[in-house]
């Protein structure tokens, strides 16, 4: 199946008939790793893996080694039947098959088994060699209201957040990051949130207080983290306990803590909430966060909690730091999505996704379906959101990546949870050769620049100068009718600057498009 949309093609690689969160679950108990071959376009197996399967546990995670062409080195993070932890361990992979004897344990964490929920499970490597591994809080929330899990009944842990994405000293609730090593361990890279050595805390720890990172993406330059988090459910702010759910798009330039379970969104603070006695306490302090859990094994005093970078509700748009995004918007429920980088190359195939999404992270909606694309200034603050590929219909993306010749891929999950999926499938989005982007225009009324996005935006007027983009040969303009109001080819010179239309031409609302 091939599906157009103006400026890129959807195409279906593979179709799914099992329940799976980026590796297919199996009823058995088995977690199976496929792999899907272009020139037979299908899937074979690679190997079938024992897998505890219970709440959100499995076959969680998985990478290639950025070596894996000469080492043949793929990560797994996954849930052993016979122990309560999650574990990475590293296999060989040999003739499209996982040689599952050639295992490596690299790292373990402790987890309960008893309650849902928050695994998170997503990695990323930067170009130091360095893995970033998304863990979630494991922690139920189911009885807390939808507000601050943060139950301190003795026998009531698995309620208690604080145990895992307060604890300095615990690998839960985390962004992690490591450098393994040839003979399957790993070391600690310079810069982590605690210097290794350091009382009451792990090293591993890279930024703290996730709820549920549950998708990242990372600069592999700068290794800055894109994280999708995944927040909590109360409908509504509620005098005593604290504010309305919010899920998250955080963005880590340097280590620290994100706040929770202690502090939702641009930190708004939730109280403390005494879960035998329910009465409520001073609201927590973002400057000055401690945790007196019992339940805690760290330090007490934790570093200052860091505001959400963008943060939306059930019922409400999406802003950041008061500035509202429409890629973003939407209502209903919310599973904020993390995803990779572009690095646009200067060769390879036609299809591959074009220039002007270079540098940028694509990030994605898995219960609203859509996908953004977002951009970063130079101190790592969000300075643009815009969407694309909103012609394409999706059902609950779960990941996305892109593949090395430029092409994106993308996996549903399909109609269902935890349910046998028919719906779910494997999709590669090329682009088609011709690209609208966002333009410098300026609203006559508001005398300020704007943006626009290959759409016709009411109450813009776009003037007469057109900053062209790198690479790109030919502008046109077109009328909201559709019809083509002026077109020219762009020159070398050109193509570093501006280009102007043609003296005369009305102003009005235009459709620009950009063609290598």
């Amino acid at each position: 199946m091939i599906l157009r949309h103006r400026l890129f093609y959807l195409a279906l690689l593979s179709k799914f008939d099992h329940d799976f969160v980026q590796l297919k679950i199996g009823s058995e108990g088995l977690g199976v790793i496929s792999i899907f071959k272009p020139d037979l376009l299908r899937s074979v197996e690679a190997a079938r893996i024992p897998v505890y399967t219970e709440n959100e546990d499995g076959l969680i995670g998985i990478t290639f080694d950025p070596e894996f062409v000469t080492n043949g080195f793929i990560y797994l993070l996954y849930s052993p039947p016979a122990e309560s932890v999650n574990q990475l361990s590293r296999f060989k992979v040999v003739a499209d098959k996982i040689d599952l004897p050639s295992e490596k344990v690299v790292l373990k964490y402790a987890t309960q088994r008893s309650l849902c929920c928050h695994t998170g499970g997503s990695m990323r490597w930067d170009d130091k060699g360095n893995l970033y591994i998304s863990v979630g809080d494991n922690s139920s929330p189911f009885a807390s209201d939808g507000f601050d899990p943060i139950d301190e009944i003795p026998g009531r842990e698995g309620f208690d957040a604080q145990r895992s994405a307060g604890n300095t000293n615990d690998l839960r609730g985390k962004i992690l990051r490591i450098k393994p090593t040839a003979d399957g361990g790993y070391t600690i890279p310079a810069g982590n949130l605690f210097p290794p050595g350091t009382a009451k805390t792990r090293p591993e720890i890279l930024s703290m207080g996730h709820r549920n990172p549950y998708r990242i993406g990372v600069d592999p330059e700068k290794g800055w983290v894109l994280i999708g988090e995944v927040g909590p459910d109360a409908g509504a702010d509620k005098p005593g306990r604290g504010p309305a759910g919010h899920d998250e798009f955080n963005v880590v330039t340097k280590p620290g803590n994100f706040g929770w379970p202690y502090f939702i969104a641009d930190n708004k603070p939730y109280d403390y909430y005494n879960f035998q006695t329910k009465t409520s306490g001073p609201p927590f302090n973002p400057l000055k966060p401690e945790n007196h859990s019992p339940n805690n094994t760290g330090l007490t005093e934790l570093p200052p909690a860091q505001p959400a970078s963008i943060w939306y509700t059930y019922n409400s748009g999406t802003s950041t730091a008061g500035k509202a995004f429409p890629g973003l918007t939407g209502n209903g429920q919310r599973t904020a999505l993390g995803g990779p980088y572009y690095r646009f190359s200067g060769t390879g195939p036609k299809t591959r996704m074009p220039p002007h999404l270079s540098g940028k992270f694509l990030v994605g909606e898995f219960s609203r379906r859509w996908f953004d694309v977002l951009a970063l200034d130079d101190s790592g603050r969000v300075s643009d959101v815009q969407p694309i590929f909103r012609g394409m219909t999706f059902k609950e993306p779960i990941d996305m990546a892109f593949g090395p010749e430029g092409n994106l891929y993308v996996l549903e999950y399909g109609e269902g949870w935890f349910a046998a999926n028919a719906g779910g499938g494997l999709y590669q989005i090329e682009y088609s050769g011709s690209c609208l982007l966002p333009v410098n225009a300026i609203a006559r009324s508001a005398k300020r620049q704007s943006r626009l996005n290959g759409g016709l935006v009411p109450g813009l007027t776009l003037t007469r100068g057109i900053k062209v983009p790198p690479g790109y040969t030919r502008v046109q303009a077109y009328r909201v009718d559709g019809a083509l109001a002026w077109e020219r080819k762009v020159s070398g010179d050109e193509a570093r600057g501006t280009v102007f239309a043609p003296a005369g031409l009305a102003e009005g609302l235009f459709k620009i498009i950009f063609q290598l």
